[in-house]
């Protein structure tokens, strides 16, 4: 009977042993597919051509990306009125909700275009915690906002609109850009500011 159990015991563990390397090569193998984990959900844009979402990036320090907030920063609401100056830079927000039942944090949605080579407006602002949509329209030509800090790429065709979406989990202003258009040295550019 002992040496029965040992072969069961020994079975499980190589068994075991197998699937762990199995999902070790899946994941080397495959490193753009869709995993869902606890720090929240990748969407491959592959697979729904019209979004790109990642919740939580796992650090903002090393990529170069982030600076402090600007002093006196505001975060709009949807009745913001500022002047012709202002509106090219600042995005007002079309949607402000709760983001759930009894949270301070909310759900913003911000339009932004990709036209004349450079994005219109271009700084999005929001609070920590916060849900943010950007809808990007790309009016005159091929678009992409490459949003380093939190890993996200997005890129529409001359005509579309096409959104991202991410939990605003780190304070700080991060820089966002159009890789089709030259880079972060290019015109199309702007900041994405979470505000404390």
């Amino acid at each position: 009977m002992s040496g029965l159990k040992l072969n069961r015991q020994s079975g499980v563990i190589f068994l075991g042993l197998i699937i762990i390397i199995v999902l070790v090569l899946l994941v080397v193998i495959n490193p753009g597919q869709n995993f869902r984990g606890g720090a929240g959900t990748v969407i491959n844009p592959a697979n729904n051509p019209a979004s790109s979402q990642v919740s939580v990036p796992t650090s903002t320090e090393s990529t170069g990306f982030r600076t402090p907030v600007p002093a006196n920063t505001v975060v709009p609401e949807v009745n913001a009125t500022l002047t012709v100056e202002q509106a090219k830079v600042v995005a007002v927000p079309k949607v402000v909700v709760p983001a759930a039942a009894q949270s301070s944090a909310h759900y913003r949605s911000f339009d932004i275009q990709g036209t004349g080579g450079i994005f219109v407006p271009s700084q999005i602002t929001a609070y920590l915690g916060d849900r943010v949509h950007i809808n990007l329209t790309a009016v005159d030509k091929d678009y992409d906002l490459f949003f380093p800090s939190y890993g996200m790429m997005l890129s529409a065709k001359k005509g579309e609109t096409k959104f991202l979406e991410f939990a605003a989990m780190f304070e700080g202003s991060f820089d966002y850009y159009c890789n089709a258009c030259g880079g972060l040295s290019g015109p199309a550019k702007g900041k994405i500011i979470i505000v404390k």
